[in-house]
């Protein structure tokens, strides 16, 4: 965290996240963020929490990636940032101290109402009695009773102090 807080903004034109674990990391420090406006980050990352970079277009992730990424019907995408719009917002974080201010407090409190231990694991049991019930209704899986769980726990690690999601997230499911 001590990292994230000597900075003046954490800056990430990714091509695309599964989730953006670094983002939230940097948020929960209360460091701006500059990131994509495009991925899995955009769960949480919005204009008035962060800085979102623009996109040019998408481009397929392609043949190195592509088995990893899709199939072939349906081939995986990612962004291309632009890098003048990045330019354009690390200048306005560097001269607009009071936004950016503004900024990483609305995102470190976002961070602690919404994406703490407790709220995600909320959010995971949610998804987890939707894909029991989903299953059971389609007679494809047996249906299992699904119980709140005792701890819920955020797949992922850094700041949150969790070591791993797989351990976790079959603690959380399947008790």
């Amino acid at each position: 965290a001590s990292l994230y807080r000597a900075a003046t903004a954490f800056v990430l034109p990714t091509r695309g996240e599964g989730l953006g674990m670094p983002f939230l990391e940097a948020m929960a420090a209360g460091t701006p963020v500059i990131a994509t406006e495009w991925s899995g980050q955009l769960d949480f990352l919005h204009h008035d929490n962060s800085y979102l970079i623009e996109i040019e277009g998408l481009e397929p992730v392609g043949d190195a990636f592509g088995p990893l990424f899709g199939d072939t019907a349906r081939p995986a995408r990612w962004a291309r940032p632009s890098v003048e719009h990045t330019r354009e917002l690390m200048r306005t974080v560097l001269t607009d101290v009071d936004g950016r201010r503004a900024r990483a407090v609305r995102a470190r409190d976002e961070v602690f109402e919404s994406w703490t231990v407790a709220a995600s694991g909320a959010r995971y049991a949610a998804a987890a009695h939707r894909a029991v019930g989903s299953a059971s209704a389609g007679g494809s899986m047996a249906s299992a009773p699904v119980r709140e769980p005792t701890a819920p726990v955020l797949c992922g690690g850094g700041i949150f102090g969790i070591s791993g999601a797989a351990g976790d997230l079959r603690a959380l499911l399947l008790g």
